[in-house]
């Protein structure tokens, strides 16, 4: 299966923010501990502030996977410094585990080098082991680590 990268449509992107909030409330909540709706009204709250502008909003670049011109996936990619930040890559669970995980990293290396950047930086929750392997396999090191202990 050959994946591609495509700039985001207005469309896409409504679908995109209609799946991603939500989604980044539920791994708040796993993370922190927070309520329903303390990290709804968190997820929302970032993703205002991060993308204020929609589309169109400086330093922010906004791709769909797609695979046989079917949407599949997104990529969030913010300048940040000589660099960017991968605020989020997705990818549909129906197409999980199948080994294109090293595939879609080539596609955001390739990408991010096309835009000029020197080095991509991301975050992954602390119980998502499976993108973490994925990630130090594809040669991430681990940079910052968070750590708690609840009483």
């Amino acid at each position: 299966m050959k994946i591609e990268l495509k700039t985001m449509n207005q469309s896409e992107y409504e679908s995109f923010m209609a799946r991603s909030i939500p989604e980044y409330a539920k791994e708040k909540q796993k993370a922190e501990g927070l309520s329903d709706q303390a990290a709804l009204e968190l997820a929302q709250k970032t993703f205002s502030e991060l993308l204020p502008y929609g589309l169109q909003t400086e330093d922010h670049h906004l791709y769909c996977f797609t695979l046989k011109d079917q949407s599949v996936g997104e990529l969030w990619l913010a300048k940040r410094g000589d660099g960017c930040f991968i605020y989020e890559l997705y990818l549909d669970e129906s197409l999980r585990g199948q080994g294109l995980g090293k595939q879609l990293m080539a596609l955001i290396d390739s990408e991010a080098k096309s835009l000029g950047f020197k080095v991509i930086r991301l975050h992954v929750f602390g119980h998502n082991k499976i993108a973490t392997k994925l990630y130090q396999s594809c040669g991430y090191e681990i940079t910052n680590l968070n750590m708690a202990k609840k009483l």
